[in-house]
């Protein structure tokens, strides 16, 4: 298994480790949020990898999970619903700019989905 690539290359997926709740990195980039492995993948495309590759994502040298591909994963966020629970949401962005991000103005809408480990 490779553990990253350039886009255009063959890859099947990278590897990411949460470091703690907060911190998770993966292909040399640390990413730093309150879902950070949403955030990895938005580093990840920016730093022009595969938008096509999954990120199998482990916690203590076990699987966690794995999102399907990182243009996936850049698409969403967590946030609280209004009961204060966390839920998957679109990522809109930077917020206070008013600008939609290009990840949402993308032209494949296809249905986004994270898969449990061990599935």
């Amino acid at each position: 298994m490779l553990s990253y690539t350039k886009a255009g290359a063959a890859c099947n997926s990278i590897v990411g480790h949460l470091e703690c709740p907060r911190t998770c990195t993966g292909a040399g980039v640390t990413a730093r949020g309150a879902a950070p492995s949403l955030v990895l993948c938005r580093e990840l495309l920016a730093a022009g990898l595969d938008p096509d590759a999954a990120l199998e994502v482990y916690r203590n040298g076990i699987l966690a999970f794995r999102v399907r591909s990182l243009r996936d994963g850049a698409r969403l966020t967590v946030e609280d619903d209004h009961l204060g629970r966390p839920k998957f949401r679109r990522w809109r962005g930077p917020r206070g700019d008013g600008a939609a991000s290009s990840i949402a103005q993308a032209e494949n809408s296809e249905p986004v989905a994270l898969e449990a480990a061990g599935t």
